[in-house]
């Protein structure tokens, strides 16, 4: 009776280099893993789909006795991830970035304000609750526009939270991650790409 080696591949992985670890993209169970410490996978592009098919053609030479069975996803997709620039060039991306979202959210905020008239949105409500009227109305434009901070804030879970559910944003970006790798699975295994 042969002994049994398992293997479970990850969804995505990262490498450094040409070639990936064999344990940086899968688990391997029953067996011991010290031969398989310097099994290298070779990457083909940035993007490299390894098969579980893959995996077992680089473990079956090292362990002939075993039957292999794969527990996990038939592939993985393994990213070539690029050297890091300069500290000082992430840093002035990252700021001229900013002051993009900063100046374009001020700008599209502003400019939905003027289309709606909320300065005279603002003197209708202060003329209703006080029945004089007004042009330039700071008691209730300084609330608003601090209520739509906190609300972005609120919505984008800017703060601490005590409990660690995700937000509306984190469930976004999880789920355009999730869509984006079973896409570029999906590219990976076509014939001419």
């Amino acid at each position: 009776m042969k002994k049994e080696l398992f293997f479970a591949l990850e969804k995505t992985a990262y490498a450094k280099g040409p070639r990936v670890p064999l344990y940086s993209i899968c688990s391997v169970y029953g067996a011991t893993a010290q031969p398989l410490k310097n099994v290298l996978i070779p990457l083909k592009g940035a993007a490299t789909t390894v098969t579980a098919l893959d995996v077992m053609a680089r473990i079956a030479p090292l362990y002939p006795d075993y039957a292999i069975t794969n527990l996990g996803p038939t592939e993985c997709r393994v990213f070539m991830q690029h050297s890091p620039g300069s500290p000082l060039l992430k840093v002035l991306k990252v700021m001229l970035l900013c002051l993009v979202m900063f100046f374009g959210g001020a700008v599209a905020i502003m400019t939905f304000h003027e289309d709606v008239s909320m300065s005279q949105v603002h003197s209708d409500i202060y003329a209703f609750f006080t029945g004089a009227e007004q042009e330039n109305v700071p008691v209730v434009s300084v609330p608003y526009s601090i209520g739509v901070a906190v609300g972005f804030v609120m919505l984008f879970g800017l703060y601490r939270r005590r409990k660690s559910r995700p937000t509306v944003l984190d469930i976004d970006i999880h789920n355009y991650e999730n869509q984006l790798r079973d896409y570029l699975a999906a590219q990976g295994n076509r014939p001419d790409g």
